[in-house]
């Protein structure tokens, strides 16, 4: 709520409350009410930029570059390695990148409405995340020759 010091566009704190609980967050207010307020979301540039930040932050050393699709303007596709990753940036600051190995991403579009306890159980969040989803078979085979 914006106290009598605050204009509709501060910087302040809001709470929202969802099934996971509540989730803080710091965000510019575009819209503010009585009940609360509404955070701004990102642009494409900006919400890719976040999410190629958090990438190369994950890969150390293997820093990569991410290849956004033209429809699924968020989602984009990244090596490491071997490995192709499947990266999605965040369109507002209560939410975080997720990054998941090309495998989980086809099982997370085949689940059938679990896709919340899917994304929290495979998504890439560590340094050590990324180097066990680097050890796996799928990731350590070598690339199709071409004919």
């Amino acid at each position: 709520m914006i106290g009598n010091n605050q204009s509709p566009d501060s910087t302040v704190d809001c709470r929202r409350s969802g099934d996971l609980g509540s989730v803080g967050c710091t965000a510019r207010i575009v819209n503010a009410t009585p009940w609360g307020c509404q955070v701004q979301r990102r642009t494409d540039p900006e919400a890719r930029s976040r999410a190629g930040e958090f990438l190369n932050t994950l890969a150390g050393a293997r820093p990569t570059a991410i290849s956004w699709d033209d429809t699924f303007r968020l989602q984009g596709h990244a090596r490491v390695g071997r490995c192709e990753l499947i990266v999605i940036a965040p369109r507002d600051q209560e939410h975080d990148t997720v990054v998941l190995t090309v495998e989980d991403w086809d099982e997370l579009r085949r689940d059938g409405g679990h896709s919340a306890a899917l994304i929290s159980d495979r998504a890439i969040v560590t340094r050590q995340h990324l180097d066990a989803a680097l050890a796996t078979t799928s990731c350590n085979r070598p690339p199709p020759h071409a004919a």
